[in-house]
């Protein structure tokens, strides 16, 4: 979607006071599906995982989306 090459981040902990939105993006719209059901799971009540669309998962704390932090 972006046409941009993938940083691969292996620990996002050094980031994670300063980061208010983590985005996943691929071309591959189920993939992506699977990863966001798969997100959802892994952080629990941590955050929130959706698709703002069928090429993003937007990773964001929770009762956060795009909107605040416009």
């Amino acid at each position: 979607a972006i046409k941009a090459d993938p940083t691969i981040v292996a620990d996002f902990t050094p980031h994670l006071a300063d980061a208010c939105k983590i985005v996943g993006a691929s071309s591959d719209a189920e993939l992506l599906q699977r990863c966001e059901v798969a997100m959802r799971e892994a952080v629990g009540r941590e955050a929130t995982a959706v698709r703002s669309q069928t090429y993003y998962l937007d990773v964001t704390p929770p009762g956060h989306d795009k909107g605040t932090f416009v």
